[in-house]
């Protein structure tokens, strides 16, 4: 994970309740998965791996589905794209 970004990620998960169940952080190596990965980016992403350079990436996907790809360390685009796609609060379940 980008050592950068970790303070927004961590105010992430502090902020959202029931955050474990909602969103899952996690890192992968693009000089292995960069393939894989860029494959499930939405068409018109003007993010390409092979270009990036050093520049950390950051995808966020819901239900399968690429919903954003954030290129560099951006914690306000960031917060913002993780507010607008982060699944609702699961509703407990009520035994009787």
């Amino acid at each position: 994970m980008c050592d950068a970004v970790q303070p927004t990620l961590s105010r992430v998960s502090q902020e959202y309740d029931a955050c474990d169940q909602r969103l899952t952080f996690c890192a992968a190596s693009i000089a292995k998965l960069g393939e894989h990965i860029q494959k499930t980016f939405p068409s018109d992403s003007p993010v390409h791996l092979d270009k990036n350079g050093c520049l950390p990436v950051f995808a966020l996907y819901r239900y399968k589905n690429c919903v954003g790809v954030i290129s560099g360390v951006d914690a306000p685009n960031i917060l913002s794209q993780i507010a607008q796609h982060i699944p609702n609060k699961p509703v407990p379940v009520v035994q009787e």
